[in-house]
């Protein structure tokens, strides 16, 4: 204990060890193996089990992406056909003001589905801020001080 008027000076050291990735550095492996025999092929097989279902999900993803968007795709198309099926049929029938009207309103839609088209993809193609789903927490050491 310090006395009265006395200033007591202490010494911490902290270092951090920082890793990035689905495994442990090779020393923390060997330490997991070191507590359990087996342990740091367990930890890496979950590991290679992990990726192929993340890669596994990724594919899915994109698959059914794809295939929504064809289906979308086929919709506006066969909307699209519709409108100036019935624009061309009011244009035959005498009302050509209807005709005029429905047809504007089809190219638009058209025109309007290709320039937020292009706005989608610009603003898709920007690559989005991944979380660090994969880094191991850090070790903090900290040493008292010299003497106490």
């Amino acid at each position: 204990m310090p006395h009265e008027g006395e200033l007591r000076i202490a010494r911490m050291v902290v270092g951090e060890l920082r890793h990035a990735g689905p495994l442990p550095p090779p020393e923390l492996l060997a330490g997991y193996e070191r507590v359990h025999d087996g342990l740091a092929e367990r930890l890496v097989s979950m590991a290679e089990r992990e990726q192929s279902h993340r890669h596994y999900m990724d594919r899915t993803d994109m698959t059914e992406a794809n295939r929504l968007a064809r289906r979308g795709q086929l919709c506006g198309l066969l909307a699209l056909v519709v409108l100036a099926a019935v624009a061309v049929t009011l244009a035959i029938v005498g009302e050509p003001w209807a005709a005029a009207i429905l047809g504007t309103i089809d190219v638009l839609g058209v025109v309007g589905v290709f320039v937020a088209g292009q706005k989608f993809s610009a603003a898709s193609s920007q690559p989005e801020p991944r979380p660090e789903q994969d880094e191991m927490p850090s070790l903090v050491r900290v040493h008292p001080p010299d003497g106490s």
